[in-house]
């Protein structure tokens, strides 16, 4: 994995100098530097891609908070529109983590997905769709580091979904109790 991240580490070279020959860096591999780097950039990209995704949450569910109130339609009916708004929120978010691990598979060294893949943005987006919701069917796999990614998809959207049942079971107490 290192040896895909040549131009990484001629960047970290300016903080800890190391000869930057080929051999230099393949003796340096082993060096737990170069790993603790490797899972520091991980740990960036995917809270970079978490918080992404929760902040677009965020602000569907507050939107939905302030819109709901205002329609001139029953009650019942507002919960439905709550649900839609919800429901497309999820499905940009699992939009974001697809963005990622394609981005991240045609990149060198941050892993492969294999299996029943073709390398396709949509096959990204299935299997996008299978992790957050925590379905898992197993015909793609993670190698690599995005493994790490396809880890935290799915904790993230436990507890985004579980969220959105929250807000909207909330919603329903609210608004059904005034009809």
């Amino acid at each position: 994995m290192c040896d895909d991240r040549l131009s990484s580490l001629r960047a970290l070279h300016l903080i800890y100098p190391v000869p930057l020959s080929w051999n230099g860096l393949k003796t340096a591999q082993n060096n737990k530097f170069y790993r603790w780097v490797e899972m520091l950039t991980d740990f960036l990209i995917n809270s970079l891609v978490v918080t992404v995704a929760v902040l677009i949450h965020y602000e569907a569910l507050y939107r939905i908070t302030l819109y709901i109130p205002k329609m001139n339609i029953k009650h019942r009916y507002r919960i439905v529109v709550g649900v839609f708004g919800a429901l497309i929120a999820h499905a940009c978010e699992v939009w974001v983590f697809a963005l990622a691990y394609y981005c991240m598979h045609r990149a060198d060294g941050w892993g492969k997905l294999v299996g029943n893949f073709n390398g396709s943005f949509m096959d990204c987006v299935y299997f996008s769709f299978t992790v957050f919701s925590t379905v898992g069917f197993g015909d793609i796999e993670p190698e690599g580091s995005l493994r790490y990614l396809t880890g935290i998809e799915s904790l993230t959207g436990l507890v985004l979904i579980t969220w959105s049942a929250s807000f909207l079971y909330f919603e329903m107490q609210r608004h059904w109790r005034t009809s």
